[in-house]
Formats: structure tokens, C-alpha cells, sequence
């Protein structure tokens, strides 16, 4: 008789020690119950509640339910339960190897030469400096030997290769495969820009490419003045250049180009005495009229700002059309318990728009921009703008005020990984540069300091 051996081996993408995790389940099934019972929380332990003002009708039967404690032991407690406790955010104090002696993106050779021999290497600098020239421009990396990867299809484009949803194959909740996985264990090197745009749950996905190939060679590349990710488990901004599976990734090393390139003087300049004075004087002002904002770019603090913008341009554009050249698409209530960003709009051909999520059935990816081409009474066609590869998808009329938004005018923060080469117009101003990296964030998705325009 043969006896066999079976072996499974199971990647986590989750750096936590797994009582760790267990005790984050006990929790999270607990503050379930309590939403679900409603009313104030007097007590709590484990798996049992103590609710004022709850509902009585909660009790469920079988393995994971609920259950009324009729004969509960009474707790004389002096004070309630405290309900202003807050975790603080953890301080990462990680180690850095600073190659000050490269900060020009013309050695582009010698840098890749230094991540080969580090076995890794973090590439930071301003926009301008070159940090995809050197992806681009050296003797090492090539289509064969690389994936090159990004949050966004913009940024994606930008480096030549695609976005990490579409690398991993990522489902709707964000997990991926141990044979794509397994795909990528013949590349040399993993190239990944914009990664101040990433958030926590993608790290721990990009986490496991090393832990299947620990000899792939990781260049992360990324601005650290624009805005951060938020981290939606804590509700708080990620330090991504600071985090410790970045810096894992990279072995620790990291260099930071200071040497302009080809890049609008006068906005670099700009940017430079804004960043690190605050004096942010000196752009151009003006009251954009809705064709202006229509053939060109505007940004904005406030979704209100964005919705006003957007309704004002639209309604612009929807008077001008006749009646078959047009679709109304009324935003209601249902359609705004998903999707609170919304607002009544009228479609037709070449109208901007923006998904909102990402919709893996479609191939589509929160943020990217796209314009309607055609509609009719059930359905409306897109494009992809700037994206010759991108093939026309037909989408349902139901769906488009649940996965998309009007955009002629978008947040700071959706704008993130865009360059603009037309006129920018930027609303909400005081509030924008009340923080230098939203400021900043808005300035450089220009390409010249003349197109950029402070709204009176």
C-alpha cells in the first residue's frame, strides 16, 4: 500500500500575527451585533452586548446568530463604558539608505545599476525630474525582462505598461490568483510609478509578487509631495513613502532626483518657492465661462464646487442641443444611496465623464476618464480618453449614475497621475493651498505656469 503526502501552501497577503487577526474578527462581529441591535452600547465583553434603546427583534437560530440573555448576572458599574477610546496611528520607523550621489535622471544606467546591485531601489523626485526617462532610457529594462504597473491607467500609460488591477487580475474584492502570481515569477524586475496614489490593501497584494520571486528586482517611483492615499481602515493618510512593505520591497534604498528636465521653468520655480516658502502669490486670475471650462481643464476642493461646476457647464452645453442630440438622465434617490457624488445630467456625444469605482465586468478603473461616443433609450457607448488601445464599451443607462460622474471640472484628489496640456482653472483656491501638497498636487498636473489660472 502507497501512502502519499499532500502539500498546501496558502500566501497571506496580511502582515498581522493570526491571533492578531482572530481577536480583529471577534471585534468586528461584535460591533456588527451592535449596529445591528442599535441603541447606546453600555457593555461589551467578547461576544456579549449591553444595549440601551435597542431593538427587540434581533434573535436569530443557528451557528453565528444571536441570542437573548435572559438571566444576566447584574454589573454595578460607577461609570459607563468609555466610547472615546482611539487607536493611534502606528509611528514606522523604517531605515533608509539615501544615495545622495544620484539625482540626475541622465545616469539613468548607473541608477538601474545601483537597484541591481541593492536589489531594489524607491526613485523619488518632483514632476520634471525625469523618473520615468530612467525606466525608459537605460540598457537593462526591457518589455521581456519587466511588468510595469500603476494605480491608474493614466500613470500606467505613462510608463508603458498597465494598471496593478489588471496585472493581478484583481476581483471585486481585491483578491488575486497563486497562478497569475506564479506568471510573474520570469521577470527580473517589477517597475511601479505613482506610488504615493496606493493604498494599503494593494501593498499587501504587492507584497506577495516578492514572496514567490525574492530574487525580482523592485523600482518604486513616486512624488511624496502630492496628496496621500487615505487609509480607509483607520480613516487617516497612509505615509506610503515611509511604509514598511515599500521599503521591504525595496531593500531600504532610495535616491531623490533634484535636476530639472524638461519642464516649464516658470512652473517649476513656482512650485519650488510654494512647497518650501508657502508663497504661493502670482498666478494668473480669472472667471471662466462655461466654454471655457469645456475646452479646457478645471479643479476643486468642494464637492459641492464640483457639482455646481458640472451642472452649470452641462446645462451650457445641453441648451445648445436639439432634442435628439441629447439623453436626460434624472439622479434619484435610490440611485443616491449609491452614489451621493451624483447629479442630474444630460449625455451626448463627446460629453466628459469619470468612473467613480472600479468595475471589473467592464474593465473599467475608479478615476480614468472616458466621453460618451453613443446612446440610445437603454444603453450609452465610451471611450477611454488618450487611450488609442481602449475598445468602445457599451454600458447599461441604469449604471451611469451609480459608477460614474460628469467631468468638466474633478477634486484635487481624482486629478492625481493626470498632466494637463490645456488651460487649468482652479476653483476653491484659499482651501486648495491651506495644505502645500493639495496645492501642489493641482499646480503640476499643469504643463506651463501661463496655463494655470486662479478663479476669482
Amino acid at each position: 500500500m502507497c501512502m502519499g503526502l499532500r502539500k498546501t501552501k496558502i500566501l497571506n497577503d496580511l502582515l498581522l500575527p493570526i491571533w492578531i487577526q482572530i481577536l480583529d474578527w471577534s471585534n468586528m462581529r461584535v460591533y456588527e451585533m451592535m449596529k445591528k441591535v442599535g441603541g447606546r452600547c453600555l457593555f461589551r465583553k467578547t461576544d456579549c452586548i449591553v444595549m440601551e434603546g435597542g431593538k427587540d427583534d434581533c434573535e436569530t437560530e443557528g451557528w453565528g446568530g444571536y441570542k437573548r440573555e435572559w438571566d444576566m448576572p447584574f454589573h454595578q458599574k460607577s461609570t459607563l463604558m468609555k466610547d472615546d477610546r482611539h487607536i493611534k496611528k502606528p509611528e514606522w520607523n523604517c531605515k533608509w539608505k539615501n544615495h545622495h550621489e544620484y539625482h540626475d535622471s541622465s545616469d539613468a544606467d548607473k541608477i538601474i545599476e545601483l537597484a541591481i546591485e541593492k536589489k531594489g531601489l524607491m526613485i523619488t523626485g518632483r514632476a520634471g525630474t525625469g523618473k520615468t526617462y530612467i525606466i525608459k532610457n537605460n540598457k537593462y529594462i526591457t518589455d521581456e525582462n519587466s511588468i510595469k504597473m500603476s494605480f491608474t491607467n493614466k500613470a500606467s500609460r505613462n510608463c508603458g505598461g498597465s494598471t496593478i488591477h489588471k496585472t493581478l487580475h484583481l476581483n471585486g474584492s481585491l483578491k488575486t490568483q497563486e497562478k497569475t502570481l506564479n506568471k510573474l515569477k520570469g521577470y527580473q524586475f517589477c517597475i511601479i510609478d505613482e506610488i504615493g496614489m496606493i493604498g494599503n490593501p494593494l501593498w499587501n497584494l504587492l507584497k506577495l509578487i516578492k514572496q514567490v520571486n525574492r530574487r525580482m528586482i523592485f523600482i518604486l517611483m513616486g512624488d511624496f509631495r502630492q496628496l496621500p492615499p487615505i487609509d480607509e481602515t483607520r480613516n487617516t493618510e497612509l505615509d506610503v513613502f515611509n511604509h514598511p512593505i515599500v521599503n521591504w520591497l525595496v531593500n531600504g534604498n532610495q535616491i531623490e532626483l533634484t535636476t530639472r528636465k524638461r519642464y516649464d521653468e516658470a512652473l517649476w520655480n513656482y512650485l519650488e518657492r510654494g512647497y518650501e516658502q508657502g508663497d504661493w502669490r502670482g498666478l494668473q486670475t480669472t472667471t471662466p465661462t462655461p466654454k471655457q471650462i469645456n475646452e479646457n481643464r478645471a479643479l476643486c476642493y468642494y464637492n459641492k464646487t464640483r457639482v455646481r461646476i458640472n451642472a452649470k457647464v452641462n446645462k451650457w452645453v445641453a441648451d445648445k442641443l436639439q432634442f435628439g442630440e441629447k439623453k436626460y438622465i434624472p439622479f434619484t434617490e435610490e440611485d443616491e444611496k449609491k452614489n451621493e457624488r451624483g447629479q442630474n445630467a444630460f449625455i451626448y456625444h463627446e460629453c466628459p465623464i469619470m468612473c467613480i469605482r472600479n468595475v471589473k465586468e467592464e474593465g473599467l478603473i475608479n478615476s480614468d476618464e472616458y466621453k460618451v461616443v453613443d446612446f440610445d433609450d437603454e444603453s450609452f457607448t465610451i471611450i477611454r480618453i488618450d487611450d488609442d488601445e481602449f475598445e468602445p464599451k457599451q454600458i447599461d443607462l441604469k449604471k451611469f449614475q451609480t459608477d460614474f460622474v460628469l467631468n468638466y471640472i474633478s477634486t484635487t484628489h481624482k486629478s492625481q497621475g493626470a498632466t494637463f496640456t490645456e488651460k487649468v482653472y482652479l476653483y476653491d483656491y484659499d482651501r486648495l493651498k491651506s495644505d502645500r501638497r493639495i496645492i501642489y498636487t493641482a499646480v503640476s498636473r499643469a504643463t506651463s505656469l501661463s496655463n494655470v489660472y486662479q478663479v476669482n
